[in-house]
């Protein structure tokens, strides 16, 4: 578990079962029915207690054929963090790949890649996986977002 010491381990310590803790790659929905970002930061901040409405996504796969093309999108990949956020899809092995599956199935913007050929939870190793030369094919392992997921 990624999940760090304090109050979040603290509740998954006495939860009821693995389905009640929370997990990595969760999604805050909400914090005492606030669910504009900087309210739930003002009360993550002031409150000892609070509840909290968590989205679980479910990860897809897709795959990826970057031969001869770029992967065609704008990442954002943050040292320290364990997921690489889509911003922007721009064109390359990207679009292609989009233009040939399900809209459920297409990469979009603000998706989190959780893992990249099987390296997950090290954005470092991720980022590798998407700038060998060698590998021309991606599997992508995708959580997508709650707004994006609930359309």
């Amino acid at each position: 578990s990624l999940v760090r010491s304090g109050a979040v381990q603290k509740y998954n310590n006495g939860a009821l079962s693995d389905n009640y803790c929370v997990r990595q790659n969760d999604f805050i929905k909400a914090v005492n029915g606030k669910i504009a970002v900087s309210d739930m930061i003002d009360v993550l901040k002031t409150r000892s207690k609070m509840t909290l409405t968590i989205y679980r996504p479910v990860p897809f796969k897709v795959v990826l054929n970057k031969q001869n093309s770029i992967l065609g999108c704008r990442i954002n990949a943050m040292p320290g963090h364990s997921v690489i956020y889509v911003n922007e899809v721009l064109g390359g092995a990207t679009s292609v790949h989009n233009a040939q599956v399900p809209e459920e199935l297409q990469v979009k913007v603000h998706d989190c890649f959780i893992a990249v050929n099987g390296a997950h939870a090290d954005v470092d190793k991720m980022v590798a996986e998407f700038q060998d030369p060698k590998k021309t094919e991606l599997e992508l392992s995708i959580v997508r977002p709650p707004a994006l997921a609930m359309k």
